[in-house]
């Protein structure tokens, strides 16, 4: 019968909350086209819409989950193949490098939009354009609808959302 060592029970459930720690999680606002495009036009800097794909050359740097770095630090290559966007839409062809620099925020990182067709928000800089991912994507838009890219070039147009 189970009832008959109490007191095993009671020890092994007196180590419980040392066995299980508290599980950590992010939990990141939905990004919409409007919300990341009034982001980006506060901003101080100047951005560049763009729609395409962004494939990386060579190596990305690997992140370690002890140290939370990259090696090696810093940012790093990648190419950029799809259409920047103007108030007519994304409609000007476009393929050129660009610099690439995942922000971490603790164990969570930023994630390059390989494979797949995103909007990004590329940063103005001295020596071309700079894609600056974050944990929770406020400068790309992942798989975007046509509704997405007609809310985004009517913003655009009118210079608000």
């Amino acid at each position: 019968m189970m009832l008959c060592r109490p007191v095993t029970w009671l020890k092994a459930l007196a180590f419980l909350p040392f066995m299980a720690g508290p599980a950590l999680s992010l939990t990141c606002p939905e990004q919409t086209a409007e919300l990341l495009f009034v982001m980006h036009q506060e901003l101080p800097e100047s951005y560049v819409m763009a729609f395409g794909a962004i494939t990386l050359v060579g190596q990305r740097p690997q992140f370690n989950s002890d140290t939370l770095e990259y090696k090696p630090p810093g940012p790093y290559r990648a190419t950029f193949s799809g259409h920047l966007a103007r108030p007519s839409g994304f409609d000007l062809p476009a393929r050129f490098a660009l610099n690439v620099m995942e922000n971490c925020l603790g164990p969570w990182c930023g994630a390059v939009p390989t494979g797949a067709p995103a909007v990004i928000f590329l940063k103005k800089v001295e020596n071309g354009y700079l894609l600056e991912t974050f944990p929770c994507n406020r400068t790309v838009l992942r798989g975007p609808t046509e509704r997405d890219l007609e809310i985004l070039t009517g913003c655009l147009r009118k210079g608000a959302c």
